[in-house]
């Protein structure tokens, strides 16, 4: 009896150390999974009120803004221009409705200076079409010098020098750099895609003065590219032309020189996609591709500023589009955008990546 007793004593501890060895083989290999595909670096947050992409979202008093964008919420049938203005509170975790833009816009630039909110250009709906390029710069005035937005209201309160949308934007000494983007290829068309040519001009915006000056143009005229600044430099990278496709182009601007160089490219040549920096390492995320039957891109991209070098370091759950980046107490929120190429699957998505 005590034989049997015994042996069983065996199996049992072979079963249980089979069962452990199993267990922990799968838990290493789940996080071997998370640690390549970098899925660990993900959490959900809070949808947005609705579906929008090809916004430039800005953070302002505590809270993430994001202003106009395309979106099929708009128009049942397809997909419309908003101007919508909605803000996450990053306090409580919660969207609130802003005062509405003037009139339906995408690709509205917002910048903050200071304790402005400024929204630059973008496209704005014609009689021919919704892609007349606009020359407005609005700000939100809020009565009484309050940070209440009751009766607030969006102003022109300046004019750029020429239409101009899917620009970048910077802010350096209390001036906003706006450079590159599309404008209207001529006067007489400006309502269609295709009335739109890529430009390579840098203005810069005094909010003091309500005036722009000119600075050293980019030397790669493009749209749709993104731009963080970091260590006193404007970093600009990827994008398209209208009529070449997707750039790995990255270029950098010193405040310092007021000089222009060329660094190290982007691995993937990209357009539509966002980008935020965080401990002076640049993050890209999203894009679109047309060739092949198109597509977004999945690849998270980190750049060491220090090194010149690229790395992939994680994979986007959700690969989108015409979204937003933004560093917010160092975590990127990716905002908004559409998971299909073009204006199909645009979603109400907001996830945050936090690097290991």
């Amino acid at each position: 009896m005590q034989k049997k007793v015994r042996n069983r004593s065996v199996q049992w501890g072979v079963l249980l150390t089979l069962i452990t060895f199993m267990f922990t083989s799968q838990v290493a290999l789940s996080n071997t999974v998370d640690e390549v595909s970098g899925l660990n670096m993900w959490k959900d947050a809070p949808s947005l009120p609705y579906r929008v992409q090809e916004i430039y979202p800005t953070v302002f008093e505590n809270h993430i803004v994001v202003a106009g964008g395309l979106s099929p919420d708009v128009d049942a049938n397809k997909i419309g221009v908003s101007k919508r203005v909605i803000a996450f509170n990053i306090e409580n975790s919660r969207w609130v409705e802003w005062p509405a833009l003037p009139e339906p816009r995408h690709h509205p630039m917002l910048v903050v200076v200071g304790d402005r909110l400024f929204a630059f250009g973008g496209f704005v709906q014609g009689s021919n079409g919704m892609w007349h390029n606009s020359v407005d710069v609005l700000e939100l005035i809020r009565k009484d010098d309050t940070k209440s937005n009751t009766g607030a209201t969006w102003n022109k309160v300046a004019k750029l020098p020429a239409p101009l949308a899917e620009t970048l934007s910077a802010v350096h000494n209390n001036k906003v750099h706006l450079v590159s983007g599309r404008a209207p290829s001529t006067a007489a068309n400006n309502s269609q895609w295709n009335d739109q040519s890529d430009v390579n001009t840098h203005y810069v915006f005094d909010p003091q003065t309500l005036s722009f000056t000119q600075a050293p143009a980019i030397p790669t005229a493009r749209n749709s590219a993104c731009s963080v600044v970091v260590n006193n430099s404007l970093h600009t990278i990827g994008g398209r032309t209208v009529a070449g496709g997707n750039l790995n182009t990255h270029e950098v601007y010193s405040f310092t020189t007021q000089k222009w160089e060329s660094l190290s490219p982007l691995p993937d040549a990209q357009g539509g996609l966002a980008c935020a920096s965080l401990n002076r390492r640049i993050y890209v995320f999203g894009g679109e591709y047309f060739n092949n039957g198109g597509g977004v891109y999945s690849t998270v991209w980190e750049y060491d500023i220090a090194k010149d070098k690229w790395q992939a370091i994680s994979e986007m759950p959700n690969p989108r589009h015409g979204l937003g980046a933004l560093n917010v107490d160092k975590r990127i929120y990716v905002i908004g955008g559409a998971l299909q190429a073009g204006g199909n699957q645009t979603s109400a998505l907001m996830t945050v990546f936090q690097p290991n």
